[in-house]
């Protein structure tokens, strides 16, 4: 019996910049390259939803920074009724409520996917506070 290994080439590095048609058109190449192929994203599962914490590539507000932040927000429902998501666009963000409140990046994102319905879809204001 004969067995075979496949070896994969390592990618690109994450500070590369690589070479795909996207980059080329105008509006679409910086969406991709600024919102969805870059940063750090922090994923957080539970029985009832999904987090995702997106952190654009030199952001203002990492991590620790995002224990407190304000927002605008759109929540639609998925799944038909079963489930529903809602986007979170930081505004402003601070490490505790009494320290000093900075802006947000452009590409900082937060994306929440639940498995409870949704009864007040539509734009809202998000304020997210930690203790």
């Amino acid at each position: 019996m004969l067995s075979s290994v496949a070896l994969a080439e390592p990618g690109p590095n994450a500070d590369q910049q690589t070479n795909n048609s996207l980059s080329a058109i105008p509006v679409v190449g910086f969406v991709t390259q600024r919102f969805m192929f870059t940063g750090q994203y922090q994923v957080k599962l539970t029985r009832q939803e999904m987090r995702i914490d997106h952190i654009a590539d030199q952001s203002s507000l990492p991590m620790p920074k995002r224990t407190c932040h304000i927002g605008i927000g759109y929540a639609t429902p998925i799944m038909g009724q079963t489930g529903s998501g809602l986007f979170e666009l930081p505004i402003f963000g601070a490490e505790q409520v009494t320290s000093q409140w900075t802006p947000a990046s452009l590409g900082d994102y937060i994306a929440h996917f639940s498995n409870t319905p949704t009864y007040n879809p539509g734009p809202r204001i998000v304020l997210t506070l930690k203790f």
